[in-house]
């Protein structure tokens, strides 16, 4: 059975004194559209918030920030989490307390990758294809 892609319900109420009548066109097609924006939304605002934190880290390395303050301290613990697949992959080359952070540079275009990736995905299997709807309606004079 294919996919509907729009369909019309009517209701008809006949009981009382008052009589009515409903129509209503669903798009189920821009329902899943919507749906899927949503997923894609949600995705994309993760890779974000991750690429922040990783690039914060970054950046305080590379000015060399003290690990030992609350910020840096709590940036550097949280993107452990984020970038502990990448930690090993490759040196962090510094000098005089100044640290080019490879690994999550490394970690940073992964996730990037990934996230689109994800994307693209979450598209091909929730976006419905687009179909043209057409309804004939001949006139009888």
């Amino acid at each position: 059975m294919r996919p509907v892609e729009r369909y019309e319900e009517v209701e008809i109420d006949n009981e009382g004194p008052y009589r009515y009548r409903r129509e209503a066109v669903v798009d189920v097609g821009g329902e899943r559209t919507e749906m899927a924006r949503r997923f894609v939304n949600v995705v994309w605002l993760l890779v974000v918030i991750a690429e922040i934190f990783i690039w914060l880290r970054v950046a305080l390395r590379l000015i060399g920030a003290n690990p030992a303050n609350a910020f840096a301290n709590f940036i550097y613990v949280l993107t452990d989490i984020l970038l502990l697949p990448f930690l090993t992959i490759a040196g962090a080359p510094g000098a005089q307390g100044f640290v080019l952070d490879i690994p999550a540079i490394i970690g940073a275009l992964v996730y990037l990758l990934f996230g689109w990736v994800v994307t693209k995905l979450l598209w091909l299997l929730l976006k419905p294809a687009r179909r043209r709807v057409e309804r004939r309606v001949d006139e009888v004079e």
